[in-house]
C-alpha cells in the first residue's frame, strides 16, 4: 500500500513518467531514480552509482548478477570448445591417419580426453552460473546464504 501510495504521489507531482520494472539490473543503470523495495517499501533509492557507492542490497544484486552473467558466459565457451572437441574426435575417428591405426586410435584417445576435459570444466562453470543465480534471487527474496534478511548487518 506504501508503495502504491508512493507512486500516486510521483505521478501527480510529474507530467510524465516511465516507471520499468525489472529484475536484470543491467536495463536500469541509466535511470534518472531506481527504487529498491523490500517487503513492499522502498529499500534504497538513488542512482546506479549513487547505490553502488552505498554498498547496500542493491550493490549485492549487482555483483551477484555480474559474477553470474560472466559465469554462464564461460560455461558458454567451455561448452563450445567441448563440442568442438568432441567433433573432431569423431571426424578422427572415421578417418584413417595415413592407415597408421595405432597413431589414429591415440590421436582419437588424446581427443576424447580433451573433450571430456572441456565438458567437466563447462559442467563445473554452470554449476557456478547455476548458484550465483540462486544467491540472486535469494537476495531479491530477501534472504542470504545465513538465513539473516539481505542489507541487514
Amino acid at each position: 500500500m506504501l508503495l502504491r501510495k508512493y507512486l500516486f504521489y510521483l505521478l501527480t507531482k510529474i507530467s510524465t513518467a516511465d516507471i520499468p520494472c525489472s529484475h536484470r539490473l543491467s536495463t536500469i543503470t541509466s535511470a534518472d531514480q531506481i527504487l529498491v523495495l523490500h517487503e513492499g517499501s522502498v529499500f534504497e533509492r538513488g542512482t546506479h552509482d549513487e547505490l553502488l557507492a552505498k554498498k547496500g542490497r542493491y550493490y549485492n544484486m549487482w555483483r551477484k548478477q555480474i559474477r553470474a552473467e560472466k559465469a554462464a558466459e564461460e560455461a558458454r565457451v567451455l561448452s563450445d570448445r567441448a563440442a568442438a572437441l568432441r567433433e573432431r574426435a569423431m571426424s578422427e575417428e572415421t578417418s584413417d591417419n595415413d592407415g597408421d591405426t595405432d597413431k589414429s586410435d591415440k590421436s582419437v584417445s588424446e581427443n576424447t580426453e580433451n573433450a571430456s576435459d572441456a565438458t567437466r570444466a563447462a559442467s563445473g562453470a554452470l554449476g557456478i552460473a547455476a548458484d550465483a543465480f540462486r544467491r540472486g534471487a535469494d537476495l531479491i527474496r530477501g534472504s542470504t546464504d545465513d538465513g539473516k534478511p539481505s542489507g541487514h548487518p
